[in-house]
């Protein structure tokens, strides 16, 4: 998009693009708020999640989810540290919580799997 080669381009941020790709570019000098210009959003979706192996003990299992949750009570630079950015503190979420994006991934498959066919 920078250089012109794309008319238009996706990518994901926060509101007031506290955290994500967009942000880290600014950071970087690499692109200008100005620079930007927002042609669709969608509503909230969830950030990218925080992954504990199932095959963990239980115990250790819940010491780490309050670890994360109370992170940002206890140590907020070393949150927003693991966030990549301004947070309000992590929360506990669910596969359900990530539904939309499960169905575009399936859809992303099936298209490729039909390109193939063609």
């Amino acid at each position: 998009m920078l250089r012109g080669t794309y008319d238009g381009a996706f990518t994901w941020t926060s509101k007031n693009d506290n955290i994500g790709n967009l942000r880290q570019m600014m950071n970087k000098g690499l692109l200008k708020r100005e620079q930007i210009r927002v042609i669709w959003s969608s509503p909230p979706l969830p950030s990218p999640p925080v992954v504990v192996r199932n095959d963990l003990p239980l115990e250790m299992r819940a010491d780490l989810e309050k670890l994360f949750i109370r992170l940002k009570d206890h140590d907020m630079a070393l949150a927003e540290s693991v966030a990549q950015g301004k947070t309000n503190g992590m929360v506990r979420v669910y596969h359900e919580d990530y539904r939309l994006m499960c169905q575009a991934a399936e859809l992303e498959r099936a298209a490729r799997k039909e390109k193939r066919k063609n």
